[in-house]
């Protein structure tokens, strides 16, 4: 059976208008406190237009995983066992008309795009 459990990358980023740090470091831990229960086999990201808050989330993910494999490895020693894989999974939605107006007039909760001026959707 395969678990996953959601991320928002984007929170207490640029185009979050109400969350800061705090905020963001909270989104993580909770999301490190899912994985650490050991069922967690993906992460799903949500969708949101600051790549800078999103690298600067995933190098973080990423150097999370790696130390926990590295250290899963290490205690298993000589046994044979298979390595959990958690697998990252996002997505992009392509900026029609008809999805930036709907955007624009109520975007989803927690999907952080800018302002409806900004720049993300000015246009397709």
């Amino acid at each position: 059976m395969r678990l996953g459990c959601c991320y928002n990358p984007h929170i207490g980023g640029i185009l979050d208008p109400e969350g800061g740090p705090a905020e963001a470091s909270v989104e993580f831990d909770r999301l490190i406190a899912k994985l650490k229960t050991g069922v967690v086999t993906e992460i799903w990201l949500q969708f949101g237009a600051d790549t800078n808050e999103l690298d600067r989330n995933l190098s973080r993910l990423e150097a999370y995983l790696s130390e926990e494999s590295r250290k899963s490895r290490k205690s298993r020693g000589k046994e044979r066992g298979k390595e959990r894989e958690v697998r990252i999974i996002g997505s992009l939605f392509i900026p029609s008309k008809s999805w930036l107006a709907k955007m624009k007039f109520r975007c989803w909760s927690g999907c952080y795009l800018g302002t409806q001026d900004g720049e993300y959707l000015s246009s397709p």
